[in-house]
This record gives structure tokens, C-alpha cells and sequence, in this order.
């Protein structure tokens, strides 16, 4: 199976979405984890920021899906021993150490009381116990119990306990003489997404940790406030278990810094903040203070996220943390306030650390065994870091997520989207286990199952879902009801699917979370079980109730059976639906010509797939062409550019120039797209689009520019060092010009990086000023470079109020020394803002309806999770299209764009959803108001007996139901909202109410 299987070394959530992408293009997978389950870090936290989604919660779905996959064989508690062989045949040797425990174990947990061994669970980072047979969480997959083998007392073949046994109900389940297994596996290509680790506390001696138990980190208080944590959420101090008046956050605890590791953690900030706005909604009163260097809210909605957390009344004080003592009973920060220039003792209730992330564990051993190289940090060394992030130092082998240096979430899930790209390249035959939709199921008088979910806290926190379950039962047809602990669980899915066999239940309703993120999940379920997923009715509790009346638990329930009644209304008219199958164009439409574009469009070539590569300047590049030396490394763009013209030219792209797309119609798998070029217009078929349309940058009014001659952007000083440089100037740099202010409040997230880079080039022949807010040097070896520029003698300046030039000199308010400074200024070079490309986004969402963020960016489907596709179904971003980016995460996107696109064209059909439009022809007149509102030209005009009457393609209807609300005659409806399922729907809802 070589040459149609890829190896993942990572169960964290890089190596999740890499092996769901890889299978979903028809890859088989070997899903290679080293601890006992799936979820990695992401598992741990319990939410992410911008949106304070629950990180379990949105990861689950995706854990399930990869555990479920037929193309995708888990293999937990294993590790790669050898690798041998070349791209496109590898051998790899596998060990897989024994469970003790065989997969019909029913996660009862008989076992797990009757266990008399305890030792800290890691999962909670050692603030609650666990036993030697054990689940870390209750969410974890595999769902099956495992032994610690050097915990459990049955060790050594000496049979001192046999508890677990005694108590087990299942037959031959607990079995202490498994042995471990080699397997020898073959594989086209490997990718590595190994995650990384955290620097132990301990080591930060001067901020007493573990000396101090009201000291702790971050990781600690994700799990103090997490609902399913040690303490169900209820943020205590770990020594007098009270609730904390005051909060300390010590940001860069070991990070950007000499004695430690002199990189950026990247997360921190962010983190920071995100559990800082947890603690307000824990405790109203409580006192918080962010203790910062630099505060690096670069990602996409992470400014205004600051900025929420400075009007909740967060407090933000710059200046390290010099030590953590204790006085009087209280915890005092000794810090040197920056803005203030004073030293400052800072009385605190708890202290909350933030150390930094560091390489994996063994990932010396795990790059020996791959032969591959590591960085100067001892992470993962990527190929080239600007235009080969993903690959690896040998051929075959990709990078994604923390194994090449820290980042978030969204970068981490772009990256092995991506890396799965390259991977697929040596794939030669895929292949896609069919998966049978019943068609029928809901027959007979309902039997209605509810299950109602307690997401551990998130909900049963405010809600009574016991008495919400209870409710249910007395409600029309329900057949079953029940309360569980988490619906999305492994084994909580495994239940619901036997309860529906055991019960006879044809229609299902989970009283949970979203059906945006678990919807999927839940209607698997129904399949697995028998039934057409469409008999599934979902009700929001949590968002809907929980989370936005957590102060009013009594209406937050009443509420809640109010969704759930509805819900039953609605589902004793549900019908089983099967939607239609679609064919699929096997070729890809990439529009962009830049960096993502070339990457994407030699990435879908590379996999065999038909490409067309439109540009509408006489020249592929984009700004690429304009650009003098990449930051980290120095490597010239020319050099970078003819290397991509080279690789673009032997491609099978066909490359169009001095075009523009006029037209896009058509749906997911079958776009017909209008093409104009010197030739004149063309209509050619795609079955995805790529969009890579690239940004624009600010165009500034201030400091003179366009006034004085001596006032350039960033990208005009790259002309000038492209043309050989400055002499003997005095060159001043201003961050942030065009972005952070009121009109545009989100960072641009590449220039911090870019300026220091230019000023250490400058530096050599120039004296330089850099004037900025915060320095966002986050970039892999970006924060060597700000330290360069400084060795060199660039002069460094922190603002809040902007500067002025009056074309001599630049007067500021520095804030370091409180003092007006006049700098005289030779050369003023402005720091320019990504912005949005407004013209070809105003353009594209006209034609293709692409939704915008607040920003005006491309709006991706989930900032985190789907960071690379559009919320229409077969158009992916990649680039600068969904917001700013730095080079090499450009290019990952693109990558990332491209394994999306690969997964959808390896199929020859697809199956439309079957929620769309449909015409009751007995009532329709044709008047033609449905057609004049429908966004997505899915309404035709057919003739019939007697007239004309609509009809509706149901490739493109999205179910939308504009037509439904402009019809006269109610000839329009939706499948699965007819209208007698709403009406049933409001008149359950009235019920009480009147």
C-alpha cells in the first residue's frame, strides 16, 4: 500500500486535520500518536480565542471524524522505531504498546473505582487524580480504558490486584497479557506534526513556582476553569480553595528571554487575555492585571479582542516581572513599570505564568529516525522557511503545527492542510470507502429519542439538564429521554447509536451545542444506526441558553425546554432526505497570480489536477517582484521568484496573463466560469476555485506623505535597498500607519517583521530611529532580527500618541523616557497596512456571493478550524485573501487551499445537500419574483400542462429560502422547513408562553 499511504506522526489537532485531509482526497492514513488518545494540547483548553468557542467542544467532531474515517487507522500508544527508504517508498517500523483493555470495553468505569492506584492526571496538568486504569477525559478517544502498566500493581506478571477484573462486566474486556506489537508499514510520504512541549515551571525560580501554590501556569488555569476540570470550572486558589480578588498574569515567563528561550511563544498574549476574560465571567469583581512586554494581537480579530478586554477593565502594565514573593499572606510582583519608568511592588491574590512552548520531547530521537534536521531553538528545520515551510530537509517528509516552532491553533490546522498537499503529490492511488445514506427510516407513529447534554459546565452549569430531560419525556411520541455527561463523546456516541436500535427509535434530538459544529457528528450517528440523517433535530442550549443567561439559571432552563419542545414539534413531521449527486469537473480555477496562486496552482498540478492560473497584470509574481531580501533569512525574492517561474514553466499550468475573471456561475464541483483575456472571453468549467486575489496596502495621507520627497512607504525603501541601497543617512521607521486606529483596528501582522529586517540592513550604512506601539517580531527568527537591528544601532522608540513630521524632523513622545523628542530625519519610511483588495473583493462577492469579514477581508468558514475554506462550498482562500499574512504563512495557506481542493476534485460526484428549494407546482403561476431574488441563479422557467412554472436546480440552491419568503402563492418551500414544520415549531414555542 505504499504508493496510496501516508504516515502522520502527531494525535494533536495538526495531526488530525492533515490525516482528514489526506483521506477525504482518497489517501489511505497511519494515524501515529505516542500517548494513549487523540485531541493533543487543544484537547486541554477550555477556549479559544477570538470567538471563545469550546476548545473541546469544536475539536471533538473532528476527533470522532478521524477516529471513524475508513481511511484512517489509529494507531494510540504507538511510536516510529525506524525509517528507511525514499520519497514515494518508505518502510517505517511502528511499535504499538498494549492498552490492557480490548475495544468492547464499554467505558462504564466500574474499573476505574474499583482501581486502588492513584497518581496526578496529566491531563489536568497534576490538579486532580487518576487512576492506573484510566480516561483522561471524559471525551477521550479511543473511548477504551487503558492500564499504566508501571502504575497497576499487576506489573511485572505478578498478580498482587485483580480489582478491575473482579468488577468488569464485560466478558474477556481487561486482558494484562497483550503483548506489544511491531508493524512494518509502507508509505508514499510522511508528515510530522509532532506538536511540541512546555518549559517546566519549576525552572523559573524567581517567580516561585512550586514554592507558592497560588503561583501557577497557564495551562493550570485553563483547567481550573474548565467546565470538565478539577474543580467543575469554579476558579479557586489552589491553597485556601476561595475564589482570588486579584490576578497577576506574567506574560514571557521564560520567553524573549536570555536565560531561557530568546524567541516568541507567539500564543502567549492572546492566551492571556482569553483567560483573563474567562476569569471576569467566573468572578464579576475580580482584579486582573496583564503583565506585558509587547502585546502581540496579530491574528485576524485578535486586536479587537484587546481591545475588549481593556473596556472589561483588564489592566495592562508593561514591564517583566523581576520576582514573586510572599508577604503578609499576599503574593507581591516585584516589576519595573516601562511607562512609568518606576519599580513597582504589585500585592496579588494568585499569579498566573506563562512559560513558553518548546520542541517536542525526543525530537532529536524523532529526527534522527526521519533524517532530518533541526533548528538553532531545536525545533524541526523547515526546507527553506519563506517558500518551503512545510517541507522537510528530506524529500518526502512535511512540517505542520508546533513541530517547527510555536503557533496557534488556525496556523497550526492551515499548516497541515498544507502539509497533507505536499504529501498527496506522492500518493498514486487513492481510493473512497463508500458510505450508504438510508433512505428511509422514519416510518410509523414517531418514537422520538432525546438526549440532553451537560458539555460538563458549559451547560449543566447554568441549565437543569436533568430536569430538562425529564420534561422531554412527557412530550408528543418521545420515546426516550436522557441526560449525559457529553454527547460528542466517543462512547456517549456509541450509546446514542444503541439506545436508537435497542429502543426503535425513528427520530433523534440532541439538546447540546451548535449544529454548525456538531451536526455532522450526531447525523453520523443516525446513519451508523440505521436511520436517514435527516430524521435529527438538534436544539442550541448552550449558546442559546447557557452561555447568554448564565446569570439567570431559572429562565435559562425554562427556555431550554421551550428549544427542546420545539424541537419535538417539529421533529413528528420530519422526513427522511436524500440529496442528489453531482458530478465533478476534475480542474481547478486559481485566481491570483502571486506567491499563493503559483503555490496552490503547483501544488494541484504536482497532484495530477488540471489548473488554469488567471492574473490580471501582464506578469505572475504579485508583489513578490517588488520585494529586495525575505525576511528571516536574508534569501533574495528575485532568486525565490525565477525558482517558482522556473518550477511554474516545466508545470502543466496553463498560465493566463492580462485576465480576469467576468463570471462565475454554477455550484460546488460544476463552476462555469467567464474568463476575459486579450483573446476575448471564454466560459470554461471548474470543479473549485482558489482564490488568491493577494491585498492591497494602505495608501497613506499622513506624515507628509506625498508632500515631502523624503517620506516613503516600506515598499518603496525595498526599491531603493533593490537598487543598491542608503548611505549616510539618518532613516526614521514609523510602525502602524494605516492600521490599530479606529478606521482599521486590526494588526497587519507582517510589518513589524519586515521593518526590523529592513532596518538591520539599513543600519550597516545609516543611522536609524524605529518608532512603534508594540513590536510584533512573532515570525520564525523574527525576533533574532529585532535583536540584530539593535546590535547594529537602530534606535528604538515607543509611542501611543502618533508622531508628527514637519519634513526635517520627526517629534514624539517616547514612552521609555517620558520624554519630546525631535529626531531629525533624513528619509521617513512608513510601515503601511495590509488592506483588503476592494476592488476584486467587491467583484468576487457580486459573482460568487463570498461573504466578508468586519474587516473586509474573504470570511473564512471558522477562524480557527476551517481557515482556509470560504463559506461557499468548492472556493477556498489562500494568501492575503482572508486577511494579513507573513510570507511563509502564505504559502502554507495556499498549500492549504490546494489539499482542500484536491479532496473535493478526487471524487467523480459529490452529494448535494438535500436542504433546498422545492416548487409545489399546483400552486405556482410564474410570476417570476422567486427567480428576480434568488442570490444564486438557481430557479429556471420550465414549461408544463397548461403554463410555465418554476423549477429549481438543487446543485445550486443553497436553502437559502428567499424565494420561499418572496412567493405569493406559497408555491416555494424548503425541504426540511416546510411550512407546517415552522408553524408547528411556533405553535410549541406559544405554548407556554400565552
Amino acid at each position: 500500500m505504499s504508493d496510496s499511504s501516508v504516515l502522520v506522526i502527531g494525535g494533536g489537532i495538526a495531526g488530525i486535520q492533515a490525516s482528514l485531509d489526506l483521506a477525504n482526497a482518497g489517501a489511505h492514513v497511519y494515524l501515529v500518536e505516542k500517548s494513549p488518545f487523540l485531541g493533543g494540547r487543544m484537547a486541554q483548553l477550555f477556549k479559544t480565542f477570538p470567538t471563545n468557542d469550546c476548545s473541546t467542544c469544536i475539536e471533538a467532531p473532528l476527533i470522532v471524524e478521524a477516529h471513524r474515517h475508513p481511511n484512517i487507522d489509529v494507531l494510540v500508544d504507538s511510536e516510529v522505531l525506524k525509517v528507511s527508504g525514499k520519497a514515494g517508498n518508505f518502510k517505517v517500523k511502528v511499535l504499538k504498546r498494549p492498552r490492557y483493555v480490548h475495544d468492547n470495553c464499554t467505558s462504564c468505569g466500574d474499573c476505574f473505582d474499583a482501581c486502588p492506584e492513584m497518581v496526578p492526571n496529566e491531563f489536568d496538568v497534576g490538579l486532580k487524580v487518576r487512576k492506573a486504569i484510566y480516561l483522561p477525559f471524559p471525551q477521550a478517544v479511543p473511548s477504551t480504558y487503558v492500564v499504566d502498566r508501571e502504575l497497576c500493581l499487576n506489573k511485572g506478571h505478578v498478580i498482587a490486584c485483580e480489582k478491575c477484573l473482579e468488577v468488569c462486566q464485560v466478558e474477556n474486556c481487561i486482558d494484562f497479557e497483550m503483548k506489544p506489537e511491531e508493524l512494518d508499514l509502507g508509505v508514499a510520504s510522511i508528515i510530522v506534526a509532532c506538536g511540541g512541549s512546555v518549559l517546566d515551571p519549576t525552572a523559573l525560580e524567581i517567580y516561585g513556582y512550586g514554592d507558592y501554590e497560588n503561583v501557577i501556569s497557564n495551562m493550570e488555569f485553563e483547567r481550573l476553569v474548565s467546565a470538565s476540570g478539577p474543580t467543575d470550572g469554579d476558579l479557586v486558589e489552589p491553597e485556601a480553595m476561595t475564589h482570588p480578588k486579584r490576578i497577576v498574569f506574567v506574560l514571557c515567563a521564560g520567553s524573549r528571554d536570555v536565560n531561557f528561550q530568546g524567541y516568541c511563544s507567539r500564543v502567549c498574549c492572546m492566551n492571556s487575555i482569553k483567560e483573563a476574560l474567562l476569569a471576569k465571567e467566573h468572578l464579576k469583581d475580580v482584579d486582573i492585571t496583564l503583565l506585558y512586554m509587547d502585546i502581540r494581537s496579530f491574528g485576524k480579530g485578535f486586536e479587537e479582542y484587546y481591545n475588549r478586554a481593556k473596556e472589561e477593565g483588564i489592566h495592562f502594565v508593561r514591564g517583566k516581572a523581576a520576582e514573586v514573593r510572599k508577604e503578609n499572606g499576599n503574593l507581591v510582583i516585584r516589576v519595573e513599570n516601562t511607562e512609568t519608568g518606576k519599580i513597582e511592588d504589585m500585592e496579588t491574590d494568585m499569579v498566573v505564568l506563562t512559560p513558553p512552548l518548546l520542541p517536542a520531547e525526543n525530537i532529536a530521537d524523532l529526527a534522527k529516525i526521519l533524517g532530518l534536521k533541526l533548528d538553532e531553538n531545536g525545533f524541526l528545520k523547515p526546507d527553506q522557511v519563506n517558500v518551503l515551510p512545510l517541507h522537510g530537509t528530506k524529500e518526502g517528509i512535511f512540517l505542520c503545527g508546533v513541530a517547527t516552532g510555536p503557533k496557534d491553533i488556525a496556523d497550526s490546522v492551515a499548516e497541515a492542510s498544507g502539509a497533507a498537499s505536499g504529501a498527496l503529490s506522492y500518493v498514486k492511488e487513492k481510493s473512497h470507502p463508500s458510505v450508504e445514506i438510508p433512505e428511509k427510516g422514519g416510518e410509523g407513529e414517531p418514537r422520538i429519542g432525546v438526549f440532553v447534554c451537560h458539555c460538563g459546565n458549559n451547560i449543566a452549569g447554568v441549565v437543569d439538564v436533568v430536569g430538562v430531560a425529564g420534561y422531554a419525556e412527557d412530550l408528543k411520541n418521545v420515546a426516550h429521554a436522557e441526560d449525559m455527561l457529553f454527547a460528542c463523546a466517543d462512547s456517549t456516541i456509541e450509546q446514542i447509536i444503541d439506545t436508537i436500535k435497542e429502543k426503535g427509535l425513528n427520530r433523534v434530538i440532541v439538546a447540546a451545542c451548535s449544529p454548525q459544529t456538531h451536526g455532522d457528528l450526531f447525523m453520523g450517528a443516525l446513519i451508523k444506526a440505521g436511520l436517514n440523517p435527516y430524521l435529527f433535530e438538534m436544539a442550541n442550549i448552550r449558546n442559546q441558553c447557557s452561555w447568554v443567561h448564565s446569570n439567570e439559571p431559572e429562565k435559562a432552563t425554562e427556555k431550554s425546554k421551550t428549544l427542546v419542545r420545539m424541537s419535538v414539534a417539529r421533529a413528528n413531521l420530519s422526513e427522511p432526505l436524500i440529496g442528489e449527486k453531482s458530478s465533478v469537473t476534475k480542474s481547478a480555477l486559481v485566481i491570483g497570480g502571486g506567491i499563493a496562486g503559483i503555490t496552490a496552482a503547483l501544488d494541484l498540478d504536482a497532484q495530477g489536477i488540471d489548473v488554469i492560473l488567471v492574473e490580471k497584470e501582464k506578469e505572475v509574481g504579485g508583489r513578490l517582484r517588488e520585494l529586495h531580501k525575505l525576511s528571516p533569512e536574508g534569501v533574495e525574492a528575485s532568486k525565490v521568484l525565477k525558482q517558482k517561474l522556473g518550477e511554474l514553466k516545466k508545470s502543466n499550468v496553463n498560465v493566463m496573463t492580462s485576465s480576469e475573471v467576468e463570471d462565475v456561475k454554477g455550484y460546488v464541483g460544476n463552476f462555469q466560469v467567464t474568463i476575459k483575456s486579450e483573446k476575448g472571453e471564454e466560459e470554461l468549467e471548474f470543479g473549485a476555485i482558489i482564490l488568491a486575489i493577494g491585498s492591497d496596502l494602505y495608501q497613506p495621507k499622513e506624515f507628509g506623505y506625498g508632500e515631502y520627497e523624503n517620506v516613503i512607504t516600506n515598499l518603496e525603501l525595498e526599491e531603493q535597498l533593490n537598487k543598491g541601497g542608503l548611505e549616510n543617512k539618518t532613516v526614521t521607521f514609523i510602525q502602524c500607519v494605516g492600521a490599530r486606529n479606529d478606521e482599521y483596528p486590526g494588526c497587519s501582522r507582517y510589518c513589524c517583521e519586515t521593518a526590523t529586517h529592513q532596518a538591520a540592513q539599513v543600519a550597516e550604512k545609516c543611522k536609524v530611529n524605529f518608532l512603534y506601539k508594540d513590536m510584533r517580531t512573532f515570525g520564525k527568527g523574527a525576533e533574532e532580527n529585532y535583536k540584530i537591528a539593535s546590535e547594529k544601532g537602530a534606535r528604538f522608540f515607543r509611542f501611543v500618541d502618533d508622531p508628527e513630521f514637519d519634513g526635517k524632523d520627526v517629534k514624539v513622545k517616547d514612552v521609555f523616557s517620558g520624554m519630546e523628542l525631535a529626531l531629525a530625519t533624513d528619509l521617513l519610511v512608513l510601515s503601511v497596512a495590509m488592506r483588503p483588495n476592494v476592488e476584486t473583493v467587491e467583484k468576487l462577492v457580486e459573482m460568487m456571493k463570498v461573504p466578508l469579514s468586519e474587516d473586509g477581508f474573504l470570511m473564512e468558514k471558522h477562524v480557527k478550524l476551517g481557515p482556509v475554506e470560504s463559506t461557499i462550498a468548492g472556493v477556498y482562500l489562500a494568501g492575503c485573501a482572508a486577511g494579513p499574512k507573513r510570507i511563509d504563512e502564505t504559502v502554507a495557506s495556499a498549500s492549504g487551499a490546494a489539499a482542500k481542493a484536491a479532496a473535493l476534485l478526487s471524487r467523480d460526484e459529490i452529494l448535494v445537500s438535500p436542504i433546498v428549494a422545492f416548487v409545489k407546482e399546483d400552486n405556482c403561476r410564474w410570476c417570476g419574483r422567486c427567480l428576480e431574488v434568488c442570490p444564486y441563479s438557481a430557479i429556471d422557467i420550465v414549461e408544463v400542462e397548461g403554463g410555465k412554472v418554476a423549477r429549481v436546480n438543487a446543485a445550486m440552491c443553497t436553502g437559502c429560502g428567499a424565494c420561499v419568503v418572496e412567493c405569493p402563492t406559497s408555491a416555494m418551500t424548503i425541504r426540511g422547513f416546510k411550512d407546517e414544520q415552522i408553524e408547528a415549531e411556533i405553535d410549541a414555542m406559544m405554548e407556554e408562553a400565552a
